[in-house]
């Protein structure tokens, strides 16, 4: 009796699939604007098959806790160590907020290069073209890749939609303002700082 219940239950473990491999990685529990300074609440650990995993995926909440989304991230998406700021691209200048930039051609945000510094021009097509300078001095740190703002709940999307690509910027907290602000009437574009 007793070999015929060890048989039954073999049987029974041998025709069980094995699950895949899988790894616990960080990903979001909302989602989660581009510029946004991560916390504690916004993220979990969550186990993920091996064969669906990204590139440089972070595997601990301090990984990515108190710092800042280069790109829009959809709620249940996998963080990756290009999804935020480098810390130290932050450190050392307090006065500086990190904020999002929206570029009106694409061409030119792809001659950009993380630590850039340049001048944020805005131009109202409504006031015959005439251009005014938002921020100064802005220094580029993270240009999300291209390919969507939105692949999906572990999707890795970019920073490309059809109203430009986007860039975030370190400046002061009154020009961050005043790009939000133009962003809304004013197409943006840079002067690169020699």
């Amino acid at each position: 009796m007793v070999a015929a219940v060890i048989a039954v239950l073999a049987g029974v473990n041998a025709a069980s699939p094995t699950p895949p491999p899988s790894t616990t990685v960080v990903t979001t529990t909302r989602t989660l604007p581009g510029g946004y300074t991560v916390t504690g609440k916004d993220v979990r650990l969550t186990q993920v098959p091996d064969d669906v995993l990204p590139e440089q995926v972070l595997r601990s909440v301090d990984q990515v806790v108190g710092r800042t989304l280069a790109a829009p991230a959809t709620n249940g998406r996998m963080i990756t160590e290009s999804d935020v700021v480098s810390p130290r691209m932050m450190a050392g200048d307090a006065s500086t907020v990190v904020a999002p930039l929206r570029l009106s051609d694409p061409q030119v945000a792809g001659l950009l290069a993380v630590g850039d510094e340049v001048d944020v021009v805005a131009a109202d097509p409504q006031a015959d073209g005439r251009t005014t300078t938002i921020a100064e001095r802005a220094r580029v740190v993270a240009i999300p890749s291209s390919g969507g703002t939105d692949a999906g709940p572990l999707g890795m999307g970019g920073g490309q939609s059809s109203s430009g690509q986007l860039v975030l910027v370190a400046v002061a907290p009154a020009a961050a303002r005043q790009l939000a602000t133009a962003a809304a009437t004013s197409q943006l574009s840079i002067m690169w700082r020699s």
